[in-house]
């Protein structure tokens, strides 16, 4: 054993062990640690976004100010309420997102946390004559009672002039419960005068220009009181709210998810055992087809799963169920690192190299191809980010943190730990038989033909991808011109992310019929609404935007015509402000993805006459796998009634990601052939790149299809077509890397490159 080798085992062993330590305990907490950090949708919560209304500020604050001021009220809201570990974060210039993981009064939450709890009192307004002005029902009209302060100015009696010490208390003699306040010296001076002159009338007491109590002033106080007339829950809820401050300008729910609990420890069972079928799926191909570098790629891949869970730890990263299916792809894409590996292996190997030769030049071929690939993968998670940070899409950000991280760990999983246990292995000769690397013996020409002393051209044997690609450029057509077709005729039918509105999930406690259902919609004024049957008693519903009373007036109204009891699994809500600014910034990402793939692409093949036709050539097929994915949910919402989101988009941009990936191998192999100058023939050279790269595509698109097809079969429902999309797109991602993408170059550079060749 060479000693560098040894010690980078060493290293690398101290690393997973430290990972393990790091990972555990996976939930509750034991001996004073924590597990991972679950997002919303697997612990149950609600997800806020509020926009504030920054025209109504006090002008001598600046927006920052305000937003600061804002945040920090919120915060404190929060904690008296008793939210556990809320996240409370500035989006924007005036936004604010909220989470309140585990809560289960979601709809007193939310009233608590954004109601601004402006506290005003008011006084009879007075006519002409000295009585009362009455309203049009009777009721005596109120104006803003005022009174000197300390300085002489005249101001306005609010509660910005209470002390941070309100409570709640029992009423001695009714039992009923009161809000005891006390004010400050200014507050005390103006109260003061305010209850002196009206002795046996009426003050109103008004939050956010709703009266919610009007006693009559018994006395003169100076510098205590009490607000009566509210229930226990709107009693506490206020004294938070007076305790915290009032905030300094209105905010409005521009975005609102809650998801049950339950749902979400149910999803993550789904996706964990999914998960787990699909990685022992792609544990037995790797053994079967590649033997014993198999067994170095799952302990390097055990390796990879405990410095992953230790960094998403660490950092640490909220888990939410796209994250951890962004986590379990990203395994499937590390087998690819390994697999490229493997491949060049077996060529050097079959070329006659030792098996120490053949570790160190399968390597070094391979880095090229595994470099370029995941870049144009951090590319699309880079974009990814941000656009889910534009509107506080944390499941959008969940995924792309944690697809950009596993791909990140898995370039150095494949390069420094796969490659030392290769070399510990190849060093210690305890296997030395080819066939046990997936290797048989080779004739002597075939040597000669990685060797390059013989010059690849078209054999009878061989499959002719390139003659052929006419055939596969006309498959290609009759399999997206309908897609097209049904893309322009019914479109693609939009979410509440895209459209606005509210969209739940409703289980009944009691089997109903969808048209039971319909009918009771129709009758309480919903008759617009959309519903589709996702499960055993349970409907996604879709109407237009309601708030959090409409809500709950919807579901018990609902509940008592239907005989059943109703569970809310979740609730989301767009408003149209935010369901337009998620369109136009899909449009954005996904031509952002496009540029900045067609640019490195560029660059990475700057060397290479005519660089830019590379890249055009990769966004081309990108082009054909993104309309083949749009075409078939065009299909399927015309068909099932299925809606695209945000979490489409996602898919789409990796689809984007993935497709690129893929070609980047193949095209990588050409410029290899075509450096070394293998044939003057360009048909040739792109064919025989085609098939050295044919097993190596096949192999990692299988092994990310069995994990996707475990979670589309098994996991969450929550992400069911976002995975369908990522399904379709692999594979239709892969075939047009092998059928499309290279033989496009031939159509456009044929004869080029001939020329130039020639030249040298």
């Amino acid at each position: 054993m060479r000693k560098g080798n040894a010690y980078l085992l060493i290293f690398i062993l101290v690393l997973f062990c430290f990972a393990l330590w790091s990972t555990l305990p996976l939930d509750g907490e034991r001996f004073g640690r924590k597990g991972f950090q679950l997002g919303l949708d697997l612990r149950g919560g609600s997800h806020l976004v509020y926009e504030a209304d920054l025209t109504k500020k006090d002008p001598t604050q600046t927006d920052a100010e305000v937003m600061d001021g804002i945040l920090q009220k919120i915060e404190r809201r929060a904690n008296a309420y008793g939210v556990t570990e809320p996240i409370i974060q500035r989006e924007g210039s005036d936004r604010i997102l909220v989470q309140l993981p585990g809560i289960k009064n979601v709809d007193e939450a939310i009233k608590l946390i954004g109601q601004t709890a402006q506290l005003d009192f008011r006084e009879e307004k007075l006519g002409e004559s000295g009585k009362p002005v009455l309203d049009e029902k009777g009721n005596p009209e109120f104006v803003i009672a005022k009174g000197s302060g300390e300085d002489g100015k005249e101001r306005e009696l609010t509660g910005k002039y209470f002390k941070p010490n309100a409570k709640v208390v029992l009423e001695p003699q009714t039992n009923k419960p009161e809000v005891s306040f006390e004010w400050n010296p200014d507050g005390a001076i103006i109260f003061e005068q305010v209850t002196k002159r009206n002795l046996q009338k009426p003050l109103g007491i008004f939050l956010d220009n709703q009266l919610i109590s009007a006693p009559t002033v018994q006395a003169v106080i100076k510098d205590k009181g009490v607000i009566t007339g509210l229930s226990l829950e709107e009693a506490r809820s206020l004294t938070i709210q007076l305790n915290s401050g009032a905030l300094d300008v209105p905010l409005t729910v521009v975005q609102r998810m809650d998801v049950d609990a339950t749902l979400g420890a149910d999803s993550l069972k789904k996706s964990l055992l999914a998960g787990g079928i699909g990685l022992a799926m792609v544990v037995l191909f790797m053994l079967i087809y590649y033997r014993v570098p198999g067994v170095v790629a799952i302990c390097a891949l055990c390796v990879y799963g405990a410095l992953s869970l230790a960094i998403f730890k660490l950092i640490p990263i909220t888990l939410t169920l796209p994250a951890i299916a962004g986590f379990i792809i990203s395994i499937g894409m590390a087998v690819d690192a390994n697999v490229l590996v493997f491949e060049r292996m077996k060529e050097e190997l079959r070329a006659g190299r030792t098996l120490g030769a053949a570790v160190e030049d399968g390597f070094r071929r391979a880095w090229p191809s595994i470099r370029d690939s995941n870049i144009s993968t951090f590319i699309t998670c880079i974009i990814l980010y941000w656009f889910g940070g534009t509107f506080g899409a944390f499941m959008v950000k969940g995924f792309a943190i944690t697809l950009f991280l596993g791909v990140a760990v898995s370039m150095f999983s494949a390069i420094i730990v796969t490659r030392t246990f290769l070399r510990l292995l190849v060093g210690s000769k305890l296997v030395t038989s080819l066939s046990a690397y997936g290797v048989s013996s080779m004739p002597a020409s075939a040597k000669q033909l990685i060797n390059k002393e013989a010059t690849p051209s078209k054999s009878s044997s061989e499959i002719d991808f390139v003659g052929k690609r006419y055939w596969f450029f006309l498959i290609s057509a009759v399999i997206i011109i309908p897609g097209i077709i049904s893309l322009g005729i019914f479109k693609l039918r939009p979410g509440v992310d895209f459209s606005s509105g509210t969209a739940m999930t409703l289980h009944f406690s009691e089997q109903v019929e969808q048209g039971q259902l319909r009918q009771t919609l129709t009758d309480m004024g919903y008759s617009e609404a959309l519903i589709q049957h996702t499960g055993a008693g349970d409907y996604l519903v879709r109407i237009k935007e309601i708030g959090s009373e409409e809500k709950t007036k919807l579901i018990d109204n609902m509940g008592k015509t239907l005989g059943s009891e109703i569970t809310v699994n979740d609730f989301y809500a767009v408003s149209p402000l935010v369901a337009g600014e998620t369109a136009r910034n899909a449009i954005i990402a996904v031509i952002a993805a496009a540029v900045g793939i067609l640019l490195y692409i560029t660059y990475a093949f700057r060397k290479m006459p005519k660089s830019l036709r590379w890249g055009t050539c990769a966004i081309i097929a990108l082009i054909h796998d993104v309309l083949l994915v749009l075409g078939s949910f065009s299909f399927l919402g015309w068909v099932l009634g299925v809606e695209v989101d945000a979490m489409f988009i996602t898919a789409m941009l990796t689809v984007v990601g993935y497709s690129v990936h893929d070609t980047i191998v193949v095209f990588d192999r050409i410029r290899e052939n075509m450096t070394k100058g293998v044939s003057k023939d360009f048909e040739v050279t792109v064919n025989s790149s085609i098939l050295e790269t044919l097993s190596r595509s096949i192999n990692t698109a299988l092994t990310v299809i069995f994990v996707l097809t475990a979670l589309f079969l098994i996991g969450g429902t929550t992400i069911h077509y976002f995975i369908l999309a990522l399904l379709i797109g692999v594979i239709t991602g892969t075939y047009s890397s092998i059928c499309n993408a290279s033989q496009i170059l031939v159509v456009w550079e044929k004869g080029k490159y001939a020329a130039h060749l020639s030249a040298r």
